[in-house]
């Protein structure tokens, strides 16, 4: 069952944070594929902080 291994040829046992992007055509997805911090990264970038910015003018707005 030798070819049925998910790990890479090069693995040693050690944490991996990003792997080499081996996709044909990158996109987005296999960005966000590469390991915990870019998914991470992601989301607190497209979803958490517009979040302060939402609160922040509501507030301002509802205070007026």
């Amino acid at each position: 069952m030798e070819g049925l291994s998910t790990l890479p040829s090069n693995y040693k046992g050690e944490n991996m944070l990003f792997e080499q992007m081996t996709d044909v055509v990158p996109s987005i997805f296999a960005w966000l594929n590469q390991g915990p911090l870019t998914l991470t990264i992601a989301l607190h970038t497209f979803i958490i902080l517009p979040m302060f910015w939402i609160y922040a003018s509501e507030k301002k707005r509802l205070n007026k």
